[in-house]
């Protein structure tokens, strides 16, 4: 096999973003095309023209290796202290931490690329102030939730603190990233994705207003429309990425209305 866009490639070393985010989505193999094995190119030696040999089907000892793999490595990353789990509750919430990664490695680059002729000072400023209106957002949707489960049946439950030992069984989880941040913006944005999803989830079993949860519940699909337009325009001034970034696998899905409407006319 030659590279898998998981992240998980022989013989070299996958990237640690590519890797985390193959936790969650090992289930979907099967069925996901951007997730299977990428079969190995077939050059015509007379026309020089590639032609894509077909991609063949993984077997169960495959993606068991795969599986495997993907662990190691996410255990391996929970030994550093600035790493951090993440567990979405919803699609909404996987498709924002998709974008998470691809934001990170953006944001990493912009600082490393500042003041270069590629990259002036002025544009690298404007990135990081559109980056902190982001946070600030962010921030403002989740103590706008927490107002609202503040009088709850379930507001007296005080935060989790996940011991080493918990961590290494919800990594096993393939629905669970770890996620070790390369920039400051990273990590502030991956711990408010950490706590937006169980907050939400508390506050959808938890509340009394339908159409203000499903105002709420908007409010947090549009954060993942806004960080991937933002990271789509991050990407163009680092240049790190051919083609900028993709929309993730259930973006689409996770986004849609449907969920919100189904809430207000139950209201």
């Amino acid at each position: 096999m030659k590279a898998i866009a998981t992240g998980v490639a022989a013989p070299k070393a996958p990237g640690i973003a590519e890797v985390i985010a193959a936790g969650s989505v090992l289930a979907e193999l099967a069925a996901a095309p951007e997730n299977k094995v990428v079969a190995p190119e077939n050059k015509s030696a007379a026309s020089g023209s590639t032609v894509a040999a077909e991609k063949p089907h993984l077997t169960k000892e495959e993606k068991r290796a795969i599986g495997q793999a993907v662990l190691k490595r996410k255990l391996r990353l929970l030994q550093d202290p600035a790493a951090f789990l993440i567990l979405p509750s919803n699609k909404e919430g996987h498709a924002a931490v998709k974008v998470l990664f691809a934001f990170d490695k953006a944001m990493a680059g912009i600082r490393k690329n500042a003041g270069k002729v590629s990259l002036p000072l002025e544009m690298a400023s404007e990135a990081m102030n559109k980056s902190v209106q982001f946070e600030n957002h962010l921030q403002d949707l989740i103590r706008s939730i927490e107002e609202e489960v503040r009088h709850s049946a379930l507001s007296y439950l005080p935060p989790r603190v996940e011991t080493m030992e918990e961590k290494i069984e919800l990594a096993k989880s393939r629905n669970s990233y770890v996620f070790l941040p390369r920039s400051e913006e990273g990590r502030k944005v991956g711990l408010f994705l950490k706590k937006l999803g169980p907050l939400m989830f508390r506050y959808r079993a938890t509340c009394q207003d339908f159409m203000r949860a499903a105002h709420l519940l908007q409010q947090s699909i549009n954060v993942t429309k806004d960080l991937l337009t933002l990271t789509k325009e991050l990407a163009k001034l680092t240049r790190t990425k051919k083609g900028g970034v993709t929309t993730p696998k259930g973006y689409e899905s996770a986004t849609r209305d449907t969920t919100v409407n189904a809430m207000a006319k139950a209201a």
